[in-house]
């Protein structure tokens, strides 16, 4: 089978890895998808719903450390990252 699209031809191993990462905490950050049961679902339904939005704020805030850190930058746009929505859903953007 031949791949005649590679997703990150135009990027650097460094660039891949940090769009990665960014990829990684959105979809940590999901609280429900219809395909997947996602951590934070199973402590909404092991605790509370309190809990999770509680601890959805938390990585919320550390996501955010790790994008001012590693996403934006002049070599590489994340403004349309979904990852962007989610931490502006969370009012810390």
């Amino acid at each position: 089978m031949t791949i005649d699209y590679e997703p990150y031809e135009s990027h650097t191993d460094k660039q891949i890895a940090r769009v990665l990462i960014m990829d990684a905490l959105n979809h940590v950050l999901e609280d429900d998808n219809r395909f997947v049961k996602t951590a934070l679902e199973e402590i909404a339904e092991a605790y509370t719903p309190s809990k999770m939005l509680t601890v959805k704020k938390y990585l919320g805030k550390i996501a955010l450390d790790i994008f001012n850190k590693y996403g934006q930058s002049k070599d590489l746009d994340f403004s349309g990252h979904p990852l962007v929505e989610k931490l502006n859903n969370l009012k810390l953007l």
